[in-house]
């Protein structure tokens, strides 16, 4: 992302959305634990490494010795940090090509509130570029990786990101964890695959009725989905390292993505 955009003016709709993470992150930081480094199921030692494509730098590329199908992995607002590179690890650990892009193009990523807000809100005025990123990330998958079932996932930011790639790059499925939506039918059109979304019945940033429009739009649109609200968590409720971090809830979301991706993209 070109530093030209630092000051652009984004939507009220965007500053709002930034605005609102920013409350939902109050005090909030990265930290490591021992629940956001666990180690993949399958060994993928000596199997991950940082990449760059079509100019794009920071990139982190985790596999399994023989992947079955690909995720393009799309980072929190805090930036593509360990936590997300440990994701990686986990999808690739499950039999894929796990590429965890950085949509920030800036390292390290953030580490204090302050920080994610204005990275988040540098992204946000300058999302044809972050559209153009996603599918650059995607061919690049498509070409390291060809005849392989595609699919993608987001937390909080990347939620948000994560749909959108689906909606410029054909995905065999897609997973939204408490990201920014869509709610209207027809820009929901170009979905593909089956779409999960997990959302925290206590989150004020990513609100219950805003995630009833957009199931309602799925709905509408004719789209395969399945929406689960977890009750009792709050937004970032699936991420170890932070302080909003639940892990019944966590481990009940983990359940559903693995039978989402039996289903779709490991049957």
């Amino acid at each position: 992302m070109s530093d030209s955009c630092c000051d652009a003016p984004i939507s009220e709709r965007d500053e709002a959305y930034v605005e609102a993470m920013a409350k939902e992150h109050t005090d909030d930081a990265p930290v490591s634990t021992p629940a956001s480094q666990t180690l993949p199921i399958l060994s993928i030692k000596n199997r991950c490494r940082n990449v760059e494509f079509s100019g794009k730098q920071g990139a982190y590329l985790a596999t399994c010795d023989d992947p079955v199908f690909t995720i393009l992995i799309i980072h929190e607002w805090w930036g593509l940090n360990d936590q997300i590179r440990s994701m990686a690890d986990q999808f690739a650990g499950l039999g894929g090509a796990a590429l965890a892009v950085d949509l920030y193009q800036t390292q390290p990523p953030a580490s204090e509130v302050k920080e994610a807000r204005k990275l988040m809100k540098k992204a946000m005025s300058s999302k044809d570029e972050l559209l153009e990123h996603l599918q650059q990330s995607c061919r690049y998958l498509e070409q390291e990786y060809p005849n392989l079932k595609r699919a993608t996932v987001g937390w909080c930011f990347g939620g948000m990101w994560a749909l959108q790639a689906s909606l410029v790059y054909p995905m065999d499925c897609t997973i939204i964890y408490y990201g920014h939506l869509v709610t209207e039918a027809a820009a929901l059109s170009p979905l593909k695959g089956p779409l999960l979304g997990i959302f925290g019945a206590l989150d004020k940033g990513i609100k219950l009725d805003h995630v009833k429009e957009f199931e309602e739009a799925l709905q509408e649109a004719g789209k395969t989905h399945e929406i689960c609200i977890i009750e009792g968590a709050d937004h970032a409720f699936a991420n170890p390292s932070s302080k909003l971090y639940n892990k019944d809830a966590a481990d009940a979301a983990w359940k559903k993505v693995l039978s989402f991706l039996q289903s779709t993209v490991l049957c």
